[in-house]
C-alpha cells in the first residue's frame, strides 16, 4: 500500500516513481512542503504554506524564529489537525543566508514521534 509519490520525484524499477509507503514519511514530508511552499502557491489553497523562503533576507532575529515558529505551528493547526508540533530548533549561517531548521512532531493517536529537517538557502535549493 501506498499514499502517493515521493517528493522529490525520483524513478523506481518495481512501482515507476518512489512512493511513500509509511504515515511517518508521509507526514515528513508534508511538514516539508508546508514549510516550504509560499502562501498562494498551492492551486485552490491561497492560504496554504509557510513560505520559508521569504525570511532568508531578514536578520535572523529571536522575534524572525519565533514568526517561523507561530506560523508553521498555525499550518499545522489548520491543515494538519492529528499531528502535533512539539518543538521546532533553528540553526542560521548569517554570511551565505542559510536557514536549517528541524520541527520536531507527534501523532498521538499513533504513537509516532520523530522530526523533520529543512534546510533553506539563497539560492532558492532546499534540502531535506
Amino acid at each position: 500500500m501506498a499514499f502517493g509519490p515521493s517528493i522529490p520525484l525520483q524513478y523506481d524499477m518495481g512501482d515507476g516513481f518512489a512512493l511513500v509507503k509509511e504515515v511517518e514519511s508521509l507526514i515528513e514530508q508534508s511538514i516539508i512542503m508546508m514549510t516550504l511552499t509560499i502562501p498562494g502557491e498551492r492551486v485552490m489553497e491561497p492560504n496554504y504554506g509557510v513560505g520559508l523562503s521569504q525570511f532568508l533576507f531578514e536578520n535572523f532575529t529571536q522575534a524572525t524564529f519565533s514568526n517561523i515558529d507561530a506560523k508553521i505551528r498555525e499550518q499545522a493547526g489548520q491543515y494538519m489537525p492529528g499531528v502535533s508540533i512539539d518543538r521546532i530548533t533553528f540553526a542560521e549561517d548569517q554570511d551565505s543566508n542559510v536557514l536549517l531548521l528541524k520541527v520536531f512532531y507527534s501523532i498521538p493517536s499513533l504513537g509516532i514521534n520523530s522530526s523533520a529537517t529543512i534546510t533553506q538557502n539563497a539560492q532558492n535549493n532546499s534540502s531535506y
